[in-house]
C-alpha cells in the first residue's frame, strides 16, 4: 500500500494561467542575460553571435523547464525544490537543495538591482553623477544605488505579498 505524502507547506493556489508562466519565464531568463550579457557577447560575438547564444541558451533550458513542469504537476506543494528532493532523497540532499536557493535567491536579487542600474545608466547618462565611492575600481552613484535599492524593496514587497494578490 502506496503511503500518502503529508505536508505542511502550504499548497500552491494556481493564480497563473499558463501565458503568466511563460512570460514569468521567458523574462527571468532573457530579461537578465541580455541585460549584463550583451555587451560582452556583442563585442565578441556581433549580433549574430549574441542571438545564437540565447537561442542555444533557450534550447539547453527546455529539458529543465519540462522536468519543472512535471514535477509541479505532480507535487502540488509551495515547498518547490524541498518538495521535489524530499521525496526521493535523504533528508540532507532536501536541505542542502533549500539552503542552495535561499543564497542562489539572495546572490541573484543584488546582482539584478547592479544589472538595472548600470542598464538604466546608459539610457539615461545623468545616473552617473554623484560619485558616492569606489568597490574594486568601479564607481558607486547615488542615483544608480538608488534604483537598484528601490528595486530590491519592490521585488522583497511582492514576494512578501504574494502572487495573487499582486
Amino acid at each position: 500500500m502506496a503511503s500518502a505524502r503529508i505536508s505542511t507547506q502550504p499548497a500552491l493556489h494556481g493564480s497563473l494561467s499558463t501565458i503568466e508562466y511563460f512570460t514569468f519565464g521567458f523574462g527571468t531568463m532573457i530579461g537578465v542575460g541580455w541585460v549584463v550579457l550583451m555587451d560582452d557577447w556583442l563585442s565578441r560575438g556581433g549580433p549574430g553571435g549574441g542571438i545564437l547564444g540565447f537561442l542555444i541558451g533557450g534550447l539547453l533550458l527546455f529539458p529543465i523547464a519540462h522536468t519543472y513542469s512535471r514535477l509541479v504537476q505532480r507535487i502540488r506543494d509551495a515547498g518547490a525544490e524541498i518538495a521535489y528532493t524530499e521525496g526521493v532523497f535523504p533528508p540532507l540532499v532536501s536541505f542542502a537543495a533549500g539552503w542552495t536557493m535561499v543564497l542562489s535567491y539572495a546572490i541573484v536579487c543584488p546582482w539584478e538591482a547592479v544589472a538595472t542600474g548600470n542598464l538604466l545608466a546608459r539610457v539615461f547618462p545623468a545616473l552617473n553623477s554623484y560619485h558616492l565611492y569606489t568597490v574594486a575600481g568601479s564607481p558607486i552613484y547615488a542615483p544608480r544605488l538608488t534604483v537598484g535599492l528601490l528595486l530590491t524593496v519592490l521585488i522583497v514587497v511582492v514576494n512578501y505579498r504574494g502572487i495573487k494578490p499582486s
